[in-house]
């Protein structure tokens, strides 16, 4: 599957959908899959990721979450807490 911008404007990592239609982060100047953590750039260019890129993708992650039901560990701790 090719990746497909999702919004407008230069300099955004691109996220496309998986063959099971969970989102991924590519690098715009790339298309890497590849980040690293501590630094906020692709592994391939170096290319910066911004904060706003990143949360970006956190929504989409959890778009995704609830279209799917599923439920992070961290929710699921929760409300386990809240039923007793």
């Amino acid at each position: 599957m090719l990746p497909v911008r999702s919004g407008e404007g230069a300099g955004r990592a691109m996220i496309f959908h998986n063959p099971r239609g969970g989102p991924e982060l590519a690098c715009d100047e790339c298309g890497c899959r590849w980040f690293d953590r501590r630094t906020m750039s692709c592994y391939e260019c170096g290319a910066p990721v911004p904060p706003e890129e990143v949360t970006r993708f956190n929504d989409e992650i959890a778009r995704f979450h609830r279209e799917k039901g599923i439920v992070v560990n961290e929710e699921k701790e929760d409300k386990e807490d809240k039923e007793e």
